[in-house]
């Protein structure tokens, strides 16, 4: 296997990897989403992730779509929207790989090697 620790990632994708990773952590554990899942307990995302008919997949890519299609209309271009995006588009993996079809049992490695 290679050593991954001395790859050189051609456009910084590790940066941006590392910035969305603090990002949702954020999320997480400060602010609105922290507050509501103290609360209850619970996110509503566990909810809407669970439902039937990959309602959560669906929902997850949608979201993600809707903060693409405002960057660059709401507050300008916000690399807030972007960074969004991209955590929801984590969400729709998460759906995939939890309520998605059967295929989605396979494991990362497996997708890859195909």
């Amino acid at each position: 296997m290679e050593d991954k620790s001395k790859f050189k990632w051609p456009f910084n994708e590790d940066k941006y990897l590392e910035e969305l990773k603090n990002y949702i952590y954020k999320c997480n554990t400060s602010g609105h989403y922290a507050n509501e899942a103290k609360k209850k307990d619970i996110h509503t995302w566990h909810l809407i992730s669970q439902g039937p008919d990959m309602r959560g997949l669906h929902y997850a890519i949608g979201t993600a779509q809707s903060y693409l299609d405002r960057f660059g209309s709401k507050g300008g271009y916000n690399r807030k929207d972007l960074l969004k995006a991209l955590h929801f588009l984590v969400f729709s993996l998460y759906c995939y790989d939890n309520y998605g079809p059967e295929e989605s049992s396979k494991t990362n490695e497996e997708v890859i090697e195909k």
